[in-house]
């Protein structure tokens, strides 16, 4: 069973930026809205992330370019401060996105 998530799901499903889905994935929400990422991803050596993708057509691709690691970390925090996420919600989110990959090529 999936733990709860820190915060309302209103605030990532249905995504509606791929930050949003990308959290949903690294939640492993059952039952989310398309668009849609796998519920792990890679990292390249290069620092690029892959992730299988459903598009909101219901059109999947498998290990999709979904863009650069450090830009996913920034949306991550403009996240936690659009919706004021308090420091253990904040936390938890860090947590679940850096335990989203399944493998790390950088070293």
């Amino acid at each position: 069973m999936t733990p709860p998530l820190p915060f309302p799901t209103s605030y990532i499903d249905p995504p509606e930026s791929q930050t949003q889905a990308i959290i949903a994935a690294a939640y492993n929400l059952p039952d989310r809205s398309l668009p849609t990422f796998g519920s792990r991803c890679i990292i390249t050596s290069d620092g690029f992330i892959m992730a299988d993708f459903t598009s909101r057509d219901g059109e999947h691709h498998s290990g999709a370019f979904v863009g650069a690691h450090e830009d996913l970390l920034a949306n991550i925090a403009s996240f936690i401060s659009h919706f004021e996420l308090n420091p253990s919600q904040a936390d938890d989110l860090r947590a679940k996105i850096k335990a989203w990959p399944s493998q790390d090529y950088r070293s």
